[in-house]
């Protein structure tokens, strides 16, 4: 339903024709769903025949409570064939996730004025304000001294157009460019991740990479751009989760002094 043409309604063509002409359709979706994505992704709002997962415990999530029975499987995904680390660069990986409410989804068309109403919002929201203070920690910026490392800050695509005067003018934190560098690669090649809520944490566990939760709004997060679903990263997560930028910055400065290794609970789960 994606590639229709221009003019086609989604929710017509579902009904009188794609049972018609016999498609399968399947979903190969981006990253692994850890949240409830039932509001978009249920079998009654797709009518897709297949839903890749990368876990039995996600199967069984898709299966259960989305309703897709044994048309949800856990097959994988081809991407992760690529997820080779090439780690030894002394670099950090910032990479929040996005919040719908504080921009322009980019397929989304709205005026000027709305874009400016919403620069406003986010100018005062809690997202840029954690953002800020992090990027400009002293200790933090200390310790990648000390340490010799490199903290790439990499937003959401959602977000690049949102976070000018962010990132600070300072030898050891840079913003990268996903023109020139993919995603992909600045995964594979960091020594330490750091994420709030993006599902690219399992990426980063499949490479082995240590990684801090930085969960600092978690009340604003539920409420307005995401539903709990199964994972819960205190007991299912592949690091330590913090809800301030002070704790943040005492893991990952913790981590620099230990060489950014993962600790042997992180390897179990």
């Amino acid at each position: 339903s994606y590639m229709l043409p221009d003019g086609w309604d989604r929710t017509q063509y579902l009904k009188h024709l794609n049972w018609r002409t016999g498609a399968r359709r399947v979903f190969l979706q981006h990253g692994v769903t850890d949240e409830d994505g039932s509001k978009a992704l249920h079998r009654n709002r797709t009518g897709v025949d297949l839903v890749f997962a990368t876990s039995d415990r996600e199967a069984q999530y898709f299966s259960e409570h989305m309703h897709y029975g044994d048309q949800a499987k856990a097959l994988g995904f081809p991407r992760f064939d690529a997820l080779q680390p090439d780690r030894g660069r002394r670099r950090v990986l910032l990479m929040p996730t996005w919040r719908k409410y504080l921009t322009i989804p980019s397929y989304l068309q709205q005026d000027g004025a709305d874009k400016d109403a919403v620069d406003e919002i986010f100018r005062e929201s809690t997202y840029r304000e954690f953002m800020v203070q992090l990027l400009r920690h002293p200790k933090l910026m200390e310790a990648l001294e000390h340490y010799d490392y490199v903290l790439d800050f990499l937003p959401h695509y959602e977000m690049r157009n949102m976070v000018d005067g962010v990132v600070p003018d300072h030898p050891r934190v840079q913003r990268l460019d996903q023109t020139k560098v993919s995603v992909q690669t600045a995964l594979r090649q960091c020594d330490l991740f750091i994420t709030d809520w993006s599902s690219v944490h399992f990426d980063m566990a499949y490479l082995g990479t240590p990684l801090v939760y930085a969960r600092f709004d978690p009340d604003e997060y539920w409420a307005k751009q995401a539903r709990k679903g199964y994972f819960e990263p205190a007991y299912d997560g592949f690091g330590p989760v913090c809800g301030n930028v002070e704790d943040v910055v005492t893991e990952v400065i913790r981590y620099l002094g230990n060489g950014c290794v993962r600790e042997p609970e992180y390897d179990h789960r």
